[in-house]
């Protein structure tokens, strides 16, 4: 930072007194003002001062503690490699040499013969030469720095002395020289040109220098490699003369191998490039940004519209539109050719020859074609397509009705149920609970037993709403665990069910399948035990839950009377079995004869129902 009168903080690191006090004597009578003087008689406080007070200039005395000064300066400059140090020596001891002390320090004065005069003189010429030396420092770094971000190899050419200076890493990239600085000679330039190339660049670049026209110069040419191989370079200098004479020039040397073999690629590919135009299997046509007309097209495009090619060709890409996508399509063109991309893709109304419409997927690209700002376009007819897609649709939304109206005949159901439940039975237990305390309140005789028999009423009353609240209430599968809960469906259904259920799940593990698919794996078993117990008079039946690498099956079998698989149910417990196992992409197969009971199996793909699927759903 430049210091100003007042401003210069010193730093004094002496632990002799007598020097100490001879140096502060000095500098107050220095003409150089000093803003303030620290003194340091440690190591420990010196590095502490080098912190907190942020010297200038550091005068060190070389026999500090016992000749430690080279220890403290390394940790000095380790810190603070800019701020400069003078040695204060003592002429009557052994110095090393001059040198020795300059490798030190940045200067160096006797304390026998110091002055103020002589300290002033120091203090200036310190400072001065170390802001020189970081100037420089900083220089040379920029130009490093420079020469590492470009590829490029930055040369410098003495005129009179015939030798130039290269430096960069295109030195080792481009050339493949190991180093990345070397100096040369002319001859060596002009002897690693291309023969063919050689006579063409000296002699323009000597006509420049005769007739002192310029002091730019600009050349391309084909440059030896350190392999033997050819570079193509794009050489730019700048040339300083000297009362009419080129004494210097500076420049630098770009790698543009890449982008001559790229154009030479793009002629050469001309005729390759008409040819998949001509056979490309979309409907290809290329039209005007200014005009709208339509340049060039494809076999394809004339075969997909219908046309010519002198009629196509004296189309523009409106006439390709019905008359209520032209607005909509113009608004589409301003915006696309006032972006920055080059490509867009949409589909658009078409209509051919014969007025019919077709959906098209058009592709656009904008080009340079023959001189003129163009668009090629790629179409590919996805009429039907489109129909299929919009038929899938309409089917998936069918599907989706059916489903929902299941659902919701199945709350209907089960509300209808619940109501019949509570009013045929529960109703009627606490009606005939309510005689019978009547009764016993009249009663003059045998009135404790009406009282236990209206109770035993209630209690009748209090676990058939038990049961019907359980058969509604989700399980707790997380509290409980899905094999539990399935145990315990089987134990209470068959508590007031004359039917024996048996559960196999020894090659089943619910770890690590979604909470919400063993929720529908329940509900389905849920159902079909019941669909069981009313229609089929089984007196047996039995759960199977299996678990492979690929998929889990569910099988649910019964002894029952069986029914015809092919006659259509008018219930609602299979739809919702399917609903259910829909979600979970689940294959539903069910079988039954005649007097030969029924058999459930669906099989879940196993990627579909983990915790970490994606298509997981709420069931």
């Amino acid at each position: 930072m430049p210091y100003t009168k007042y401003s210069l903080p010193v730093l004094l690191i002496e632990d002799n007194i007598t020097d100490e006090a001879l140096f502060l004597t000095l500098a107050k009578k220095a003409d150089f003002p000093f803003a303030k003087i620290k003194v340091a008689d440690t190591e420990e406080k010196a590095l502490k001062l080098l912190v907190d007070f942020s010297p200038a200039i550091i005068f060190l005395n070389y026999t500090f503690k016992k000749n430690k000064s080279n220890s403290i300066i390394k940790k000095i400059k380790l810190h603070s490699p800019y701020i400069p140090i003078v040695l204060l020596v003592n002429k009557n001891i052994l110095l090393p040499s001059k040198d020795k002390l300059l490798k030190m320090a940045n200067d160096y004065l006797y304390t026998s013969t110091l002055t103020a005069a002589l300290l002033d003189k120091c203090i200036f010429y310190t400072l001065d030469k170390c802001k020189n030396e970081l100037q420089v420092k900083e220089t040379s770094e920029r130009y490093d720095l420079l020469t590492k971000a470009t590829n490029n190899i930055v040369w410098d050419w003495d005129l009179n002395k015939h030798a130039s200076y290269w430096v960069g890493s295109g030195l080792p990239d481009i050339l493949g020289y190991p180093q990345h600085e070397m100096i040369v000679d002319s001859d060596f330039w002009e002897s690693n040109l291309h023969p063919g190339d050689r006579e063409r660049v000296i002699s323009r670049l000597q006509d420049i220098f005769k007739k002192a026209s310029s002091n730019k110069w600009e050349d391309e040419y084909r440059f030896k490699n350190k392999n033997g191989t050819y570079s193509y370079i794009n050489d730019r200098g700048f040339i300083i003369y000297k009362e009419g004479k080129p004494v210097r020039m500076i420049g630098s040397m770009e790698d543009v191998t890449e982008k001559k073999l790229a154009e030479a690629s793009r002629l050469l590919s001309e005729n390759n490039y008409k040819n998949l135009f001509d056979n490309n299997p979309l409907a290809t046509y290329i039209w005007s940004v200014e005009t709208h007309k339509i340049l060039e097209a494809n076999e394809m495009a004339l075969k997909e519209y219908g046309y010519s090619k002198p009629e196509f060709l004296k189309l523009t890409v409106f006439d390709l539109r019905p008359e209520e996508e032209i607005e909509k399509f113009k608004k589409r063109v301003r915006e696309v050719l006032s972006e920055k991309k080059l490509n867009h893709e949409y589909i658009w109304i078409h209509r051919n020859k014969n007025g019919e419409q077709i959906l098209m997927q058009v592709s656009s690209y904008k080009i340079m074609y023959a001189g003129v700002p163009a668009v090629l376009s790629l179409a590919k007819n996805v009429t039907e397509e489109a129909a299929l897609t919009k038929k899938l649709e309409t089917q998936k939304n069918i599907k989706t009705k059916q489903i929902a109206e299941a659902v919701i005949i199945a709350q209907e159901k089960e509300r209808t149920e619940i109501g019949k439940e509570l009013h045929d039975n529960v109703n009627q237990l606490l009606s005939a609970s309510r005689l019978y305390i009547e009764a016993a309140k009249t009663a003059k005789t045998n009135s404790n037993g009406l009282l236990t028999q209206a109770s035993e009423y209630i209690m009748t009353a209090i676990e058939e709403i038990r049961v019907l609240s359980k058969a509604l209430n989700t399980p707790l599968i997380n509290e409980i665990g899905f094999s539990e809960a399935v145990e315990n469906l089987a134990d209470d259904l068959m508590v007031v069910n004359d039917i024996k259920i048996t559960i196999d799940k020894n090659n089943f593990d619910e770890i690590s399948l979604h909470e919400n698919f063993k929720l529908t794996l329940f509900r389905i078993m849920q159902e079909q035990v019941t669909n069981i117990l009313k229609h089929s008079k089984a007196t047996q039946a039995s759960i199977k839950l299996e678990r492979s690498s690929t998929k889990v099956c569910l099988q649910i079998q019964d002894n029952g009377i069986g029914f015809d698989t092919k006659k259509k149910s008018k219930g609602i417990g299979l739809i919702n079995i399917k609903s259910r196992a829909a979600l979970y992409k689940g294959v539903v197969n069910i079988s039954s004869k005649k007097e030969k009971g029924s058999r459930l199996l669906i099989n879940f793909p196993l990627a579909e129902v983990l915790e970490d699927s994606n298509e997981m759903v709420n069931s």
